[in-house]
């Protein structure tokens, strides 16, 4: 019986130093985002698709014309969070690990990618985020801020 208890109290020792993660803490993401960015529209939408994956688009129109488009997903896979961007120019998505989180503020990273190597989101307030971008573009370090307000 000794055996059996020793064995029950490891499992949940296991258990409790292993919690299932979860994009709750991330809720904040969700909704359509707007931002100018010298004379352009900025926007991101991101949507709740289950409990482990959220969907995002993002696009920069200039007049009626869209100068630039990105779709998204933050998700669980495996025990990490991950930020995937599918932009136009890579040939597959590129995934960025979460390294850094804190109540409204994320940070996810892809060190052997160029541009962007870390992408980091702020909440200032419910609606007002903050995306910032950046990395090494031709030899030189590239940063780029998108401030952002809730339309919806």
């Amino acid at each position: 019986m000794n055996k059996l208890i020793q064995g029950l109290l490891l499992i949940l020792l296991f258990f409790s130093c292993h919690p299932d993660k979860s994009l709750d803490d991330f809720k904040w993401f969700i909704g359509n985002w707007k931002g100018t960015m010298q004379e352009m529209e900025v926007h991101e939408t991101w949507i709740k698709e289950n409990e482990k994956s959220f969907s995002g688009d993002g696009f920069v129109l200039s007049d009626k014309d869209t100068l630039f488009h990105e779709s998204t997903k933050l998700k669980l896979q495996g025990n990490d969070i991950v930020y995937i961007a599918t932009v136009p120019g890579n040939p597959a998505p590129v995934s960025y690990k979460l390294t850094s989180q804190k109540k409204n503020k994320a940070i996810f990273e892809n060190p052997a990618h160029d541009f962007p190597k870390i992408i980091t989101y702020y909440l200032i307030s419910p609606d007002s985020l903050i995306a910032v971008v950046e990395g090494d573009e031709d030899g030189k370090h590239r940063k780029e801020e998108f401030h952002f307000k809730k339309i919806n």
